[in-house]
């Protein structure tokens, strides 16, 4: 003490309530400092979102005899779903394909590997090759990328080509497409082999194909989190009811179709939080394929006739 004299009550007093106020302006301090972190957070991620948002499909592509519809919704600010309307393998094709993906989990470190995976699949895209060629070339590069870190992806890879009547398509891990025909009021499967991009480099896949199609038939490309939501009780939506929406408005546009599974999903998940991202990707054929399919002339394709 100043003078040398003992400290009173009163100094006691007085240092108690000088501590006091200043515990309080550190605590504020502290809090704003959060609170300006957690702001700059929020911002980053808004941005992270409307980078991801830029990369999903702004319209699909212009498809005679076809429409294409597609929706992906995330269950954070960011996410690890994928579509995207890309050429045909064949560059003499007038046809497109169509690619679908799912990284494993979500939010920000899911984003970064599909915005790396999409890039990859755009990238051999570009080149010729058929749709095995190319993934085995993805998966090649993806697994450099995943190392030992478990993530992966799971893809299905669909190539329309109306001149030639022909469906190629290639899975990596993914769940097959589902076809409707309206005319049988019944739903085949689009399958064949493929492990998740990212587990094994050295995997080769293999594409599969289908002749033909009928006017009214739809194809469903989309991600587990659409059959795999839950509502509030816990009891999850299912293939079976995502077939019988889909069997209910296909007589629809493919955008209404989209629209039905998604507000359907959402009525049935009513206010169970969404626990994983969704995306749906509907093609739908408005005529018949040829009864005369041409020649393959690309990598890897059947011969018809």
């Amino acid at each position: 003490k100043n003078g040398g004299g003992p400290f009173t009550t009163e100094d006691l007093e007085l240092f108690t309530i000088i501590a006091a106020q200043a515990s309080i302006a550190i605590d504020n301090a502290r809090m704003h400092l959060a609170m300006l972190a957690k702001q700059r957070l929020e911002f980053e991620l808004e941005i992270a979102a409307s980078i991801q948002r830029d990369f999903l499909p702004h319209a699909p592509p212009c498809a005679p005899g076809f429409e294409l519809a597609g929706a992906s919704i995330s269950c954070d600010s960011t996410g690890g779903d994928y579509y995207d309307y890309l050429p045909h393998p064949d560059p003499d094709c007038q046809g497109f394909s169509v690619a679908v993906g799912d990284v494993s989990g979500h939010g920000i470190p899911s984003a970064l590997l599909m915005a790396s995976a999409r890039a990859l699949i755009r990238a051999r895209a570009a080149m010729p090759g058929s749709l095995g060629e190319m993934l085995t070339g993805v998966n090649h590069l993806m697994s450099r990328d995943t190392g030992q870190s478990g993530r992966f992806m799971t893809l299905f890879w669909l190539a329309v080509d109306p001149e030639a009547g022909v469906l190629a398509y290639v899975k990596a891990g993914h769940d097959p497409a589902m076809v409707y025909n309206p005319r049988t009021d019944s739903f085949s499967d689009l399958d064949v082999k493929g492990i998740p991009l990212g587990v094994e480099a050295c995997w080769g896949y293999e594409q599969n194909f289908r002749r033909g199609w009928q006017a009214g038939e739809v194809i469903v490309i989309g991600t587990d989190g659409i059959w795999e939501c839950r509502d509030k009780t816990g009891a999850m939506y299912g293939k079976d009811r995502l077939r019988q929406t889909v069997a209910a408005h296909a007589s629809l546009h493919a955008r209404d179709i989209v629209d039905s599974v998604f507000a359907d999903v959402a009525e049935f998940q009513g206010d169970a939080p969404r626990q994983d991202d969704l995306t749906l990707v509907v093609i739908k054929a408005l005529r018949d394929s040829g009864d005369h399919v041409q020649k393959c002339t690309s990598p890897g394709k059947p011969t018809l006739s």
